[in-house]
């Protein structure tokens, strides 16, 4: 068995780049004239093989390129431009702003073109920005503005923003255009505070005109558009919220059905469910009625720095184990702490017996999203011999000092396939760092 780091990222922004291999057709043609490009304007000590400009690239029967994954690190303006605009049946096209922290030099044109606009079969845009700034002992992921006439595409249907700065006139662009599906990747201030409230907040505005937003895998829910059993919930959950509202609280507030779906019987088989103010009883009572038809569940413990107060019931639900069919589950916690003039996200502590019965069961996925990740859940969660796959995303201590480096250290040490049985077990990924297992 090997234990084989295959990507570090930081929220999906930093991409494996590959060899400066051949492409197909008009893809063939245009890697060659950006290539020569790249070349002129390296810097000294600099390597070709680092500034690939185009990570992929595909054609129609024809030969005409209609997906094109765009990398500006070393082209510049003009010949960005003249890429996008030559290929007029371009469909699907990721544009991608790389600054890279490790790079001597910023992109030599570090902007997002307006042009993009242009491209007349365009319906699937992503704009991409990374660039990584250090800030009292802090490595901020920072945003970038764009020109809201990017955003212009007349058959835009599906739009990725990922760490790009959400204004008012972004807000306003977006409210005017096709796009039926919005995903938000958000980004960090100078001062390294998350910009993920600040944007659910924003775009609740949009719900009614974009049907689908979601904001680092959030989805907005357009209040209504549930039915059946999902929309009998929705209702539970808000009728309880009345009753444990704070002074000068509202109902809508609190979104505690983030998502929700329905199989073809009509019973909920995924939730996404958030404890802000809702009670114990409420929330055991709507995990309990759907224990039998549940396969994915989202639980998060909400005790967000802008609420006046925690959530009612602030802990996880011990009756999860009776979810006899659940084969994704998510456990996060939010809460932000001031401390000596920096900003961080603690972890929760959780009691493993929250996992001790999926020992047996059909868990597949496990994401523990800020729960401190002890010995003890270590030990629980080898047990889970059905367990494909492993997501864990630290918190902090005080600003600074997470765990990161002792739970990767912790894989690392252990052969998770050997040791414990887990036959079935191929990734963790630990803040956004993969690793891989195989046999060998």
């Amino acid at each position: 068995m090997q234990f084989k780091n295959i990507l570090k990222v930081a929220s999906a922004l930093f991409l494996a780049v590959p060899s400066l291999a051949n492409f197909s057709r008009d893809c063939d043609e245009l890697n060659e004239k950006l290539i020569a490009n790249v070349k002129k304007n390296l810097y000294e000590g600099e390597n070709i093989e680092d500034f690939a400009p185009i990570q992929e690239c595909s054609v129609t029967k024809k030969g005409k390129i209609d997906e094109l994954y765009l990398v500006s690190k070393r082209l510049d303006e003009e010949t960005v431009k003249d890429a996008i605009l030559s290929n007029k049946d371009i469909v699907k096209l990721t544009y991608f702003v790389d600054d890279d922290f490790y790079q001597r030099e910023q992109a030599t044109y570090g902007k997002f073109p307006y042009i993009v606009s242009y491209l007349p079969k365009l319906e699937d845009l992503t704009l991409k920005y990374n660039y990584k700034l250090f800030y009292r002992g802090y490595y901020p992921l920072l945003e970038k503005s764009i020109d809201p006439a990017c955003l212009s595409g007349k058959n835009l249907k599906t739009l990725t923003l990922d760490h790009i700065e959400i204004n008012d006139d972004i807000i306003d662009r977006l409210s005017k255009t096709t796009i039926q599906t919005l995903n938000v990747i958000s980004g960090d201030d100078k001062h390294g505070k998350w910009k993920h409230d600040q944007y659910y907040d924003d775009l609740k505005s949009l719900i009614n005109k974009i049907p689908n937003i979601t904001i680092d895998g959030i989805t907005l829910i357009n209040y209504g558009k549930y039915t059946g059993k999902c929309q009998k919930l929705e209702k539970t959950l808000k009728d309880n919220i009345k009753k444990n509202l704070r002074d000068d609280e509202t109902v809508d507030e609190f979104i505690t059905l983030r998502s929700c779906k329905l199989d073809k019987k009509g019973k909920i088989t995924e939730m996404n469910l958030v404890s802000e103010r809702n009670d114990q009883s409420t929330i055991e009572k709507v995990i309990s009625q759907n224990s039998s038809s549940l396969t994915k569940l989202t639980y998060v413990i909400d005790n967000d720095f802008y609420q006046r107060d925690p959530a009612v019931y602030d802990d996880f639900p011990l009756n999860l184990d009776k979810l006899s069919k659940l084969e994704e589950l998510t456990l996060k916690y939010n809460n932000e702490i001031f401390d000596h003039g920096d900003y961080f996200f603690e972890e929760r502590e959780i009691d493993p017996s929250l996992l001790k019965n999926f020992s047996n069961g059909k868990l597949k996925v496990l994401t523990l999203d800020h729960i401190k990740f002890t010995d003890e859940i270590f030990k629980q969660i080898t047990t889970i011999k059905s367990l494909e796959k492993l997501v864990i995303i630290t918190g902090e201590d005080k600003p600074g000092v997470s765990h990161h480096d002792s739970i990767v250290n912790k894989f690392e040490d252990n052969n998770i396939r050997k040791d414990y049985g887990l036959k079935n077990f191929e990734e963790v990924i630990i803040d956004n760092e993969s690793f891989s297992y195989d046999e060998n």
